[in-house]
């Protein structure tokens, strides 16, 4: 072995012996350090989360009276009796809302309900006003009279108060808790159910008469409304003490869950987060609700919140032996991940190569042996031969030119350029891509501003433009119109190509550019290529100094944009027929 192998073979191994070394040593002096920090830590964290989910449910039952009060509260006798013969009908409840005249034209609330219930302790009748405005989460219409002036009675939703069944069950759940429930001194009463899948969520105040009777007045809140209530909580003041959060929001610190009384989730504020460790639980009183309020500190940001953070003394050994063991661990992995991914691009490339390269050879030679065999039987046929060798050709032509290009990517050099004239160079590619296009039943359509010139590389223009035309065939469907245009902006001329297919992902838009890289759709894959054209693409406009970018279509498919800076308007105005 040579000493240069040996060294590089004797380094890496001293350093990971080197690395066991320093764990071996610092192990033993932190192993008891660390266990009784993170048994300190972890104490912390929960007493933390305690902290919060109390704060949770205080601001929760805060924001559940706010919102049943600011529609319940103008019927709120508190200890007082109702003497008045009239017995206000269910719609007052809106009426006595805050009338928006200037902007919604409707009752508004913060949490405006979806219908508005009255009914008589005892009886059997259901009073329902639904909200029919046409944003019912951003305000309240429960009739058509008095909107009818602003609204046309047909652009007013179809809301339906209940069917019977419904009917049936909202008043015998309201009257049940109305009779078992209410507590004089809570004012208000929320009662959450499921029905058909779905919570049902409602508030009521009882309004007793002088005569006997007791009338109930509710709302019900939608699950999209409750929502936004139960999610204003994270986005109000800290839940937990400032100089802990560092000004860091609730949603980075905390994840907070909603259970009802039957254990059903009702709200989460982080869908995807854990809610197993650094969690407490506190109780919403049952005339809010008896939400189960969970609160979970975020693990990312636990350590943050033990103040004074982790101890200094003896585990800077120990991160800098695990700093190095994942740096040795890092470039391992990443060599043997850098030959892999090496080793499958080339074969990829090779298998692509060579089928894009087989199947035009194969069209040549099939049309060379029809016409040397003279086999076309009449004129036509072998013009339309000759166009198909010339199509071929001209497709293996560009390939080769690809790949001589691709091997040129990464080369410190600007592209030699001239000021030319773009439409012309547009249209001079347009038309040798012709054949290509008929071969895909695909129309070029061109929108060019006459006179915009730019300095280009002549030759490497057309390679881009006929790329991402190629492209366009390659993923659109038979029969689309491609639409190439011209337009300068500001110092740039702006070329677009776009097509009518199904248009790359907003997440893909820029992995796309990178060689062999495809979309993630099956049809995306299935398309053949070299997976080089668009890399081809990219490299051609950062020589030119300009920029490369794609946005969705007019039509839903893709459009690829290309900004060559230097751009100007020659004062010779050509007319496009």
């Amino acid at each position: 072995m040579k000493p240069a192998e040996r060294f590089r073979l004797t380094l890496p191994l001293a350093l990971l012996l080197a690395s066991i070394g320093i764990m071996v040593v610092a192990a033993f002096q932190a192993q008891s350090a660390v266990r009784r920090h993170e048994r300190q830590a972890e104490d912390a964290i929960r007493d933390y989360a305690t902290f919060a989910s109390w704060s949770v449910q205080q601001h929760l039952r805060d924001e559940l009276v706010a919102a049943a009060s600011a529609v319940l509260q103008p019927f709120n006798h508190g200890t007082g009796l109702h003497n008045s013969p009239r017995i206000p009908p269910v719609t007052d409840l809106a009426h006595l809302m805050r009338w928006d005249s200037a902007g919604c034209y409707c009752h508004v609330a913060t949490y405006p309900p979806i219908r508005f219930l009255a009914f008589t302790v005892g009886a059997d009748t259901l009073a329902v006003a639904p909200n029919i405005h046409t944003a019912p989460d951003a305000g309240v219409v429960v009739d058509t009279a008095v909107v009818l002036a602003r609204y046309r009675l047909d652009e007013l939703p179809d809301v339906a108060g209940y069917t019977a069944a419904e009917s049936a069950w909202v008043l015998e759940r309201l009257t049940d808790s109305a009779r078992r429930e209410y507590r004089v001194d809570q004012h208000y009463q929320y009662v959450v159910e499921e029905r058909s899948g779905q919570p049902r969520i409602f508030a009521y105040r009882p309004m007793p008469t002088s005569w006997g009777d007791t009338i109930v007045y509710a709302i019900e809140f939608s699950p999209r409304t409750m929502g936004r209530l139960f999610g204003s909580i994270m986005d109000q003041q800290s839940l937990l003490p400032p100089a802990l959060t560092r000004d860091l929001a609730n949603r980075e610190i905390l994840a907070v869950e909603l259970r009802d009384a039957a254990g059903r989730v009702v709200y989460r504020s982080e869908p995807d987060v854990r809610m197993a460790e650094f969690v407490s639980e506190a109780h919403v009183p049952e005339a809010f609700g008896a939400f189960a309020v969970r609160v979970a500190v975020l693990p990312e940001v636990a350590d943050m919140l033990v103040i004074g953070g982790l101890p200094r003394s003896r585990l800077p050994m120990l991160l800098g032996l695990l700093g190095l063991a994942t740096a040795l661990a890092f470039v391992a992995f990443g060599q043997i991940r850098r030959a892999a991914a090496l080793t499958r691009t080339r074969t990829a490339f090779l298998a692509a190569v060579s089928h894009e390269l087989r199947t035009p050879l194969s069209q040549i030679r099939l049309y060379l042996d029809t016409l040397r065999l003279n086999r076309v039987s009449t004129d036509d046929d072998r013009v339309r031969s000759l166009e198909n060798l010339d199509r071929e050709a001209t497709r293996l032509g560009h390939l080769v030119e690809n790949v001589l290009r691709f091997a040129a990517i990464g080369e410190t050099r600007s592209a030699r350029s001239d000021v030319s004239d773009v439409g012309s160079e547009i249209r001079n590619t347009v038309m040798a891509f012709e054949p290509l296009a008929r071969s895909g039943r695909a129309t070029v359509l061109l929108e060019l501003q006459p006179g915009v010139t730019a300095p280009l590389s002549r030759d490497a223009f057309r390679v881009a433009l006929h790329n991402l035309l190629d492209n366009a065939v390659k993923y659109g469907p038979p029969g689309q119109t491609i639409t190439v245009r011209l337009e300068r902006t500001g110092e740039f001329a702006r070329v677009s190509v776009e097509d009518q297919g199904a248009g790359v992902p907003v997440t893909e838009r820029e992995s796309v550019w990178r060689p062999f890289e495809r979309g993630s759709d099956e049809a995306a894959r299935a398309v053949g290529g070299s997976g080089i054209g668009l890399s081809i693409v990219r490299d051609i406009v950062d020589r030119h100094g300009g920029r490369a970018h794609i946005e969705s279509g007019e039509a839903g498919g893709a459009r690829f944009i290309l900004e060559f800076p230097g751009a100007a308007v020659s004062s010779r105005r050509e007319v496009l027929v």
